[in-house]
């Protein structure tokens, strides 16, 4: 199974390729649905993490601010 996911990888397939926007779509539907039950849970802490942490990728410059 890993030198398949290695496969993957390295050697993308017309299908793996295709397939890329739908497994995005899909994660991005169900963090934000996450994010609704999470805002329903803790309220405005919950939207307090929501303005500091993004939602995929991770800003750089905070980190290196909090580390300082």
């Amino acid at each position: 199974m890993i030198i398949f996911g290695e496969g993957i990888v390295h050697w993308p397939t017309i299908v793996s390729v295709a397939a890329l926007p739908i497994i995005v779509g899909a994660y991005t539907l169900l963090a934000r649905k996450e994010e609704r039950q999470m805002l329903q849970k803790f309220g405005d802490e919950y939207r307090e993490y929501q303005r500091r942490v993004p939602m995929f990728i991770p800003r750089f410059d905070s980190v290196a601010k909090q580390e300082a």
